[in-house]
C-alpha cells in the first residue's frame, strides 16, 4: 500500500476511517497538498482503500511514461500527438484526483487550441514541477 508524506497525513489511504458510510465532505478552503492532489476525490469515487491505493500506484507508475511521451510529441511538433498526451493526462489525473495536473492540462490544451503548439514550454514547466510535487505526496 502507499504511504503519505506527513503534511497529507489527514488525507492519507493509511489514516481514513474504516467505514466509508458517509462521504468524506471537502473542506471549505484545501490544503497546499490538497491543491495538486485530494486523496478524498479518489476515495469518493473509488469508495474502497485498496482500490484507490493501486490506483495510486499505477498512476505513479504510469505518469513519468506520459510526461516523457508528452515532452517527445512537443518536440517533435507533433500537434495530434500533444494533443492526445494532454487528453490522457487530463483524464488520469481527474481520476485519481491530482487536481494540479488536471488544471495545467486543461490550461495547456486550451493554449494549444489558440495557437502554435510551441507556446507551451512555459506551461510544461509548470506542469512538470506539480508533477514532482504530486510524486512526494503519493512517496511509496
Amino acid at each position: 500500500m502507499i504511504g503519505c508524506t506527513r503534511s497529507f497525513s489527514a488525507g492519507c489511504p493509511l489514516e481514513q476511517p474504516d467505514s466509508l458510510e458517509a462521504p468524506v465532505a471537502a473542506p471549505e478552503k484545501q490544503t497546499p497538498d490538497e491543491e495538486i492532489f485530494d486523496y478524498r476525490l479518489l476515495l469518493e469515487r473509488l469508495e474502497d482503500r485498496e482500490l484507490a491505493a493501486i490506483v495510486m500506484q499505477t498512476f505513479r507508475e504510469e505518469l513519468p511514461q506520459r510526461l516523457h511521451a508528452l515532452h517527445h510529441a512537443l518536440a517533435q511538433g507533433n500537434r495530434e500527438d500533444v494533443a492526445h498526451q494532454l487528453h490522457t493526462l487530463k483524464g488520469m489525473s481527474a481520476n485519481v484526483g491530482a487536481t494540479g495536473i488536471h488544471a495545467i492540462t486543461i490550461d495547456m490544451q486550451a493554449a494549444m487550441n489558440q495557437g502554435d503548439i510551441s507556446d507551451l514550454a512555459g506551461k510544461m514547466e509548470k506542469l512538470e514541477v506539480t508533477c514532482k510535487q504530486i510524486e512526494k505526496v503519493l512517496l511509496p
